[in-house]
């Protein structure tokens, strides 16, 4: 299904006026990969329910999550443990990774702090830095403890550069770390221990998968003669029309593992800094709030939730900016819409809807107190 198909689907058949409301379920899991189950049809229910996915090659991959949270349900009210919430940016020098560390993570972390000893006094905060790789290693020793923890990682994610189209599935989303630009690929992560029975807010270019057409190429294209930037992003490759769509072998391979998370938040398609950094101002409490929700002890598709809110948010506004013009037009007078604000509208709506959730919505941070 495309956008306008799901929509209908979802107004037809899911919001069916001979099913009760109170029948309607809130919490949906979609079972399949993005070339099954359309990544249009997870958006199109996410605006107002709390959707998630599981897609596996293989039976023994959700026999092995199922198992997973089953482990984790059974120990939550005996966990007597604190939640831990890291921060972790692969700094690597680059434009974009300096960008979103000033304006999402050095200041969600600082936030964090300033809040912990009032709203969470047992949470073990902590941030890590990877500069060159000098963190790298310490970091995954520190992911590979047996303790529940949210973890909000920044890093690119490998987008280009396939000799095949089985290699764009095995690395395509793999997480560029400063270490010598070593990867973290889901081959690193299918048994080594990685945020046991935690949950992974992933943030990086294809972290959670590729679509079957970037909803930025059009715009890029139009671009690409006057910005240098958009020009060397087609350059390098996006998804075009007519491509295979699949979710990512990274989050793939941690979901399968006995010892990794119990849900991935990511972004299907390139990753843009405006959604944390709104027109030059900060927005970092966008994301900042689904870590509270997830140390308060909510499941993840509510955390998922009060991002994805700011996208209704976002195209109430674009909406009325439309809408402006078209009477202007009627009337005769000149538009006095900026362009420039309307289109980063639209890029914040693209940006926030590609956000999606890999795994169970109703699981929860196992010791977090539930709410």
């Amino acid at each position: 299904m495309d956008s306008t198909t799901a929509a209908r689907w979802k107004r037809r058949e899911f919001r069916n006026e001979a099913v009760d409301e109170s029948d309607r379920p809130k919490y949906l899991l979609l079972l399949g990969d993005l070339d099954g189950l359309s990544l249009e049809l997870q958006q199109v229910l996410s605006t107002d329910a709390f959707v998630g996915r599981l897609a596996f090659s293989t039976k023994e991959g959700y026999e092995a999550y199922c198992a997973k949270v089953l482990k984790w349900e059974a120990v939550a009210t005996q966990c007597q443990t604190h939640p831990r919430v890291l921060f972790y940016t692969a700094r690597d020098g680059t434009r974009a990774t300096d960008i979103a560390y000033e304006v999402l993570m050095g200041p969600s972390f600082e936030t964090f702090r300033e809040r912990q000893p009032k709203d969470f006094p047992h949470a073990d905060l902590r941030e890590i830095i990877d500069e060159r790789g000098a963190s790298t290693e310490h970091w995954l020793n520190c992911v590979a403890q047996p303790k529940p923890s949210v973890m909000l990682s920044l890093s690119h994610g490998l987008g280009s550069g396939w000799k095949s189209p089985e290699q764009q599935r095995t690395l395509q989303g793999a997480l560029l770390l400063p270490d010598k630009r070593r990867l973290l690929t889901g081959m690193d992560l299918v048994s080594r221990p990685f945020l046991p029975g935690g949950i992974w807010f992933c943030l990086a270019c294809y972290s959670a998968g590729t679509p079957g057409r970037s909803s930025y190429e059009p715009w890029l294209q139009q671009l690409r003669d006057v910005d240098l930037d958009a020009a060397r992003v087609l350059e390098a490759g996006v998804p075009h029309e007519g491509a295979q769509p699949f979710i990512a072998a990274l989050p793939q391979a941690a979901l399968a593992n006995p010892d990794g998370p119990l849900a991935v938040i990511g972004h299907v398609d390139l990753a843009w800094t405006s959604t944390f950094s709104d027109q030059g101002n900060l927005a970092h409490s966008r994301f900042l709030g689904v870590l509270r929700t997830l140390v308060e002890g909510r499941r993840v598709g509510n955390a998922l939730h009060t991002l994805l809110r700011f996208f209704s948010e976002g195209i109430v506004e674009l909406t009325a900016l439309y809408k402006q013009e078209e009477q202007a037009l009627a009337a005769g007078r000149k538009s006095t819409v900026d362009p420039m604000i309307r289109a980063g509208l639209w890029l914040l709506c693209q940006d926030l809807s590609n956000y999606v959730l890999l795994g169970d919505p109703a699981v929860r941070l196992p010791g977090a107190a539930a709410k």
